[in-house]
């Protein structure tokens, strides 16, 4: 019984989530099952979990801190910040999130950095979103980043989150779920250096 409720709790949220990409996106049956296992990882990270992306960002923080105390204290209030807004969360590529990152390969192929960029930020999928949208990041070195998103009219959407983000591979997902229809730029500044996408959510 147990097994039949989550076939059709499953079932259901696939049809809905099929009916909206299947006129955006030429990805196939398997795909989409994939990205529909990605969005359940997610939720599930978002509440059971959602301390622990916060907790390894804070160790690789303090770990290249040293001996640095007001870089502790950075590092300190980059994890506040990650576990009060965890809606915007950077996951970093680590075992206890392989099978995350796994979904993603298979289902958008293995993600590349751009050669000679020091920080390569792919576009955000599902796009158009009902309820995540992820983007994978990789850098080469740890660095200082805000998150911010703005609506076509220029409007901040909700508060900047402020990262320190650890060299590596990482994944960006942002809780669109209670957003209004429509189309929103997000803007990731590292150094000073904004890099935007754009992301359509339809409910």
């Amino acid at each position: 019984m147990k097994h039949c409720k989550f076939f059709l709790t499953f079932l259901s949220s696939f049809l809905l989530f099929l009916s909206i990409h299947v006129a955006h996106t030429q990805t196939t049956p398997e795909q989409e099952e994939l990205l529909q296992e990605v969005e359940e990882y997610l939720e599930q990270f978002k509440t059971a979990n959602d301390n622990l992306g916060c907790e390894s960002m804070f160790l690789g923080c303090v770990n290249s801190a040293g001996d640095d105390i007001e870089k502790w204290e950075i590092c300190y209030d980059a994890y506040v910040k990650c576990v009060d807004g965890p809606a915007r969360k950077i996951t970093p590529r680590t075992p206890e999130h392989e099978t995350l990152f796994h979904n993603l390969d298979q289902l958008y192929g293995e993600f590349e950095p751009v050669a000679g960029e020091s920080i390569t930020i792919e576009d955000y999928r599902p796009n158009p979103a009902s309820t995540f949208a992820y983007g994978r990041l990789y850098s080469e070195e740890g660095f200082e980043g805000r998150l911010e998103i703005y609506d076509l009219s220029g409007n901040l959407v909700g508060d900047p989150i402020d990262y320190i983000i650890a060299g590596g591979e990482h994944l960006l997902s942002i809780d669109v779920s209670d957003f209004d229809n429509g189309t929103y730029l997000v803007t990731l500044i590292v150094n000073g250096t904004p890099h935007t996408q754009q992301v359509t959510v339809t409910h």
